[in-house]
């Protein structure tokens, strides 16, 4: 499947890597400096000012942490992560060999993704292991899909998980996707477990509070109208799953405002942060 309809939609990446920064999420930094260090020797000033939204932080941290909690509780030992872009999940959850961790990411984003992890893994910042891999492809295809399930033993359950794809689709593309991550969990068994349910109200905050006139910049720069992408509310989305075939159940960011460190670094006071991240939820998807 041709990919460079989607190319521009990667500078996203550094949307989500740079609020990391202000987490505890391990290896933020560590990535962001690299992509920064990359761009310099390439001729620029660096990530652009556009991308760099810190007041993301607290949204991108707890559905990172809720994410990683409900992997935990799901116990799945294969994993498929879609538009990973510069997350460091797949390498860490790796480090445990009883973990198979397969990124599918668009091949511009591969590229760049594995020239960083290489530079880290040259300084000894990090370790990859042979459990963890990067496979090039597209979401939308399910032969690529298909394809980037081959690291995996076909008698274990697998999860599937992405955090920030959907939001750039549009419906007959999400409905793709969807069907295509149906039928590999009918094939292996498992869930899809993804925090990527935008909905209006979600965007109104960005829109008013984190990050006001941003959407609209980023939306230019990348060529996609995401705002016609998005969910008018939650139950549309549960239907919107529920008639593609999954059993559909849901959990919202809330649920770990305690673990969340960027709130604290960034100054910002316990209301606020339930404000911006009160409307983030988190689907867990079975195949019916």
């Amino acid at each position: 499947m041709k990919t460079a309809k989607y190319d521009k939609i990667s500078q996203t990446a550094w949307l989500t890597a740079y609020p990391r920064i202000f987490s505890d999420i391990p290896f933020s930094e560590e990535i962001f400096s690299e992509i920064e260090k990359t761009l310099k020797s390439q001729g620029s000033a660096g990530v652009s000012e556009t991308f760099k939204v810190s007041r993301l932080a607290p949204e991108l941290e707890a559905r990172y942490k809720l994410v990683n909690r409900l992997l935990d509780k799901n116990g799945s030992q294969q994993i498929l992560e879609l538009a990973a872009g510069y997350s460091p999940r797949g390498f860490i959850r790796s480090q445990d060999p009883s973990v198979e961790y397969v990124e599918l990411e668009l091949p511009l984003m591969i590229e760049k993704k594995r020239n960083i992890l290489e530079a880290l893994t040259l300084q000894s910042k990090i370790k990859i292991n042979n459990n963890f891999h990067l496979q090039a492809g597209n979401a939308i295809s399910s032969e690529d899909l298909a394809a980037s399930a081959r690291y995996f033993k076909k008698d274990q359950p697998i999860t599937v998980i992405n955090e920030g794809l959907l939001r750039y689709l549009n419906f007959s593309e999400k409905a793709e996707v969807a069907k295509n991550i149906h039928a590999l969990l009918k094939q292996y068994g498992g869930v899809w477990i993804t925090p990527d349910i935008t909905l209006r109200k979600l965007l109104e905050t960005q829109n008013s509070i984190t990050m006001p006139g941003k959407n609209k910049e980023i939306s230019e720069a990348i060529n996609n109208d995401f705002d016609q992408n998005k969910f008018e509310n939650e139950n549309q989305a549960k239907e919107f799953f529920e008639n593609l075939g999954f059993e559909v159940e849901i959990h919202h960011q809330a649920e770990v405002v305690g673990e969340l460190v960027s709130p604290k670094r960034l100054g910002i006071d316990s209301d606020e942060v339930l404000k911006l991240i009160g409307s983030g939820s988190v689907f867990v998807m079975k195949p019916v």
